[in-house]
């Protein structure tokens, strides 16, 4: 969710506002998990930022080739 808010916002340059929706809408997920599932909701979110993280560690360096393959043409 974080990746897909600042990959919205077109820019570098990231303020906190530009977050405040992604925020609010883990805000909103968490609130209606119950407290004794509040350990599990927090290790499948945990295991979704791994996975968010793993999956932008290896675009990385696909991204700038396929820019380079359009340029050259």
């Amino acid at each position: 969710m974080g990746a897909a808010t600042l990959y919205l916002t077109g820019s570098g340059d990231v303020s906190s506002l530009r977050l405040v929706p992604a925020l609010l809408i883990f805000g909103f997920v968490l609130a209606g998990v119950d407290d004794h599932e509040g350990g599990s909701a927090a290790g499948v979110l945990e295991a979704n930022q791994q996975l968010a993280g793993a999956v932008g560690v290896a675009a990385l360096p696909v991204v700038p080739a396929m820019a380079g393959r359009r340029l050259s043409r």
